[in-house]
C-alpha cells in the first residue's frame, strides 16, 4: 500500500487562533468587571463575535441575535448610521489616531440606548487591518444628566435674558457673566462688561454704598444711583444674593431702572402737592375718608371748626353729627355706599366748643385700578347763614299768614 499526501505547516494559522481565543478571553475578563459588552470583529473574514453583555444590554438574550455585522448595523439608531460607519472607515483608513464614539442603539423594547464604543484594530506589517476588537458602554444616563443640564442651562439662560432687569455675576466686583438686560439698562456690550469692575457701572456718588454692601453680604433691596457708558446718571434698583459659582461665592446682582418709577413717584408727589393746596385754599371743608367714614385726609378749611385738621385723622366723621340728625345721615350713608348714588345731605355738624353749625355734604367714591370702592372724597359747605335766613322767612311767613288769619276772623 503506498500512501501519498502532503504536511503543511499550519503552526502559525494555530497561534494566530490561539491568540485570538487569548485576546478574546483577556477582553471578557476585564470587561466582566466593569459590566461592558465586548465585539471581536475578523475583518478578513466579516465574522463578528458579540459578549452575552453586549445583546443584553440592548435587552436581547444571547441566542436572539445572530454574531453578524448586519446585527450591529441594524441595532443603530437610523439618524446615527451613516456618521458611525463613516468613523470606522476614517479609523480603518488609518485618519483616526483612535476608536471612540458615542451613538444611539435600539433596545428591544423600543427605547434608545445611547453606547460608547472604544476598540482597537490590529494591522500587519504594511498597515493594513486585519482585526479589531472592542467594548460598548451603556452611557444613557449620563447623557440624560447631560441633556437636562444643557436644558436647565437653556431654561435659565431664557429667563436670564428675558429678565426685565440686568443681572450680573461678580467675584468681589469683577464681572463674571451678565445677560443682555444689563448690556441694555448699561449701553455697554455684554462683551465689554465681562471681565468689567461693576462699581464702574455705580455713579460715583453710589460707591462707596454699594462697596460697604458688597462687603457687608446685605441681600436686602436698595436703591442708588447708577452711570451709563455715555456717562447719563439714572436711579437704579439693586437686588443681590450670594451663591455659589465654579467652586467659589460669588454675588448675583439685579439691576432695574428705576427712572420711569422715579419720574412716576416725582409726578405724583407733584399732584399730591397740587391737591393739598387745592384742599387747604378751598372755602369748603374737603376731606378723604375710609368706607366706613374715618378721616385720613382733612383740608386746613377746617380750623374754621376750631379744630387742627390733624387732630380730625383716625376719627370718624359721624362722631361729629348732631344726635338729631344722626340717623337720616346714616341712612343717606349707607344709600351712598351701596349705589354710588350722589346726593346732597344737610346736617348739623359739632364745632370744637361745641357749637353745631349747619353743613350740606356731597360725596364721591374713588375706585381702585379694578373698579373696586376705595374712599370717599366729600366736599361740605357752610350753610349756617342760608338756614338762618331760611329760618327768618319761614318766620315771617308764618306771622304773615297768622296775621291774615286774624284779619280775616274780624273782617268776619
Amino acid at each position: 500500500v503506498i500512501w501519498h499526501g502532503y504536511i503543511t505547516d499550519i503552526t502559525e494559522s494555530k497561534i494566530s487562533q490561539l491568540e485570538t481565543l487569548r485576546v478574546k478571553e483577556q477582553l471578557e475578563l476585564t470587561v466582566i468587571g466593569s459590566n461592558n459588552g465586548i465585539w471581536d470583529w475578523n475583518i478578513i473574514t466579516d465574522e463578528l463575535y458579540l459578549s452575552p453583555r453586549w445583546k443584553t444590554m440592548l435587552g436581547y438574550q444571547d441566542h436572539e441575535l445572530k454574531n453578524e455585522l448586519d446585527t450591529f448595523f441594524g441595532l443603530i439608531h437610523q439618524d446615527d448610521r451613516p456618521h458611525v460607519n463613516n468613523y470606522i472607515q476614517q479609523y480603518l483608513r488609518g485618519e483616526l489616531d483612535e476608536y471612540s464614539l458615542e451613538f444611539r442603539m435600539m433596545h428591544k423594547n423600543g427605547s434608545v440606548r445611547w453606547i460608547l464604543a472604544k476598540g482597537e484594530a490590529l494591522r500587519d506589517s504594511q498597515g493594513k487591518p486585519y482585526r479589531m476588537a472592542g467594548s460598548h458602554s451603556d452611557i444613557s444616563r449620563r447623557k440624560q444628566a447631560e441633556q437636562e443640564l444643557l436644558e436647565s442651562k437653556e431654561r435659565f439662560q431664557a429667563l436670564h435674558n428675558a429678565s426685565f432687569g440686568g443681572i450680573t455675576i461678580h467675584d468681589q466686583g469683577i464681572i463674571l457673566e451678565c445677560n443682555q438686560g444689563l448690556a441694555n439698562i448699561s449701553g455697554y456690550t455684554v462683551e465689554e462688561l465681562i471681565g468689567m469692575d461693576g462699581l464702574l457701572l455705580i455713579a460715583p456718588e453710589s460707591r462707596e454704598l454699594v462697596r460697604n454692601n458688597i462687603r457687608s453680604g446685605m441681600e436686602t433691596p436698595y436703591e442708588a444711583m447708577g452711570i451709563k457708558h455715555d456717562g447719563t446718571v439714572y436711579p437704579i434698583r439693586l437686588e443681590a444674593r450670594q451663591i455659589p459659582y465654579k467652586g467659589k461665592d460669588v454675588r448675583v446682582v439685579e439691576f432695574r431702572d428705576m427712572s420711569e418709577i422715579v419720574q412716576a413717584r416725582e409726578e405724583i408727589t407733584a399732584k399730591n402737592r397740587l391737591l393739598e393746596k387745592i384742599f387747604d385754599n378751598s372755602m369748603d371743608l374737603v376731606a378723604l375718608t375710609t368706607l366706613d367714614g374715618t378721616f385720613t385726609v382733612v383740608s386746613q378749611a377746617h380750623e374754621m371748626l376750631g379744630y387742627e385738621p390733624d387732630s380730625l385723622l383716625g376719627n370718624n366723621v359721624l362722631d361729629l353729627v348732631h344726635p338729631e340728625d344722626l340717623a337720616s345721615v346714616i341712612e343717606e350713608f349707607h344709600h351712598f355706599i351701596s349705589t354710588g348714588n350722589i346726593r346732597k345731605v344737610e346736617y348739623r355738624y359739632r364745632c370744637a366748643n361745641g357749637e353745631y353749625l349747619w353743613f350740606e355734604t356731597i360725596g364721591t367714591i374713588l375706585r381702585d385700578a379694578q373698579g373696586h370702592p376705595e374712599q370717599i372724597l366729600i366736599n361740605t359747605r357752610d350753610i349756617t347763614s342760608r338756614k338762618k335766613i331760611e329760618a327768618s322767612l319761614n318766620e315771617a311767613i308764618t306771622l304773615a299768614e297768622q296775621a291774615s288769619q286774624a284779619k280775616s276772623r274780624f273782617l268776619a
